[in-house]
C-alpha cells in the first residue's frame, strides 16, 4: 500500500508549480482591482492579466486530472 505521500504526488510536478504561481498572480490582481479606481485602464488590462492567468489555470488542472486518470488505467505507470 502506498503511503499517503506518495498518493498524493502530482502527476507533474511542473504543471503543479505552475498552477500554484498562476494562483498567486490571480490574487495579486484581485488585491490590485480593488485598490485601484474602477473602469480604469489599469483596471482593465488588470482583469485581462487575471482572466488569462486563471484560464491557463484552468487548463493546466484540466490536464492534470486527465493524466492523473490515465496513470489509473490498469497497465500503466508513472515515469521516474
Amino acid at each position: 500500500m502506498k503511503s499517503k505521500t506518495q498518493r498524493h504526488q502530482p502527476a507533474c510536478i511542473d504543471a503543479d508549480k505552475l498552477i500554484n504561481e498562476l494562483s498567486i498572480i490571480i490574487g495579486n490582481c484581485d488585491l490590485l482591482i480593488q485598490n485601484t479606481e474602477p473602469d480604469s485602464k489599469h483596471t482593465r488590462r488588470l482583469v485581462v492579466i487575471r482572466d488569462m492567468a486563471d484560464t491557463v489555470r484552468k487548463e493546466l488542472v484540466e490536464h492534470q486530472r486527465q493524466v492523473e486518470a490515465e496513470m489509473r488505467k490498469p497497465g500503466t505507470q508513472k515515469a521516474s
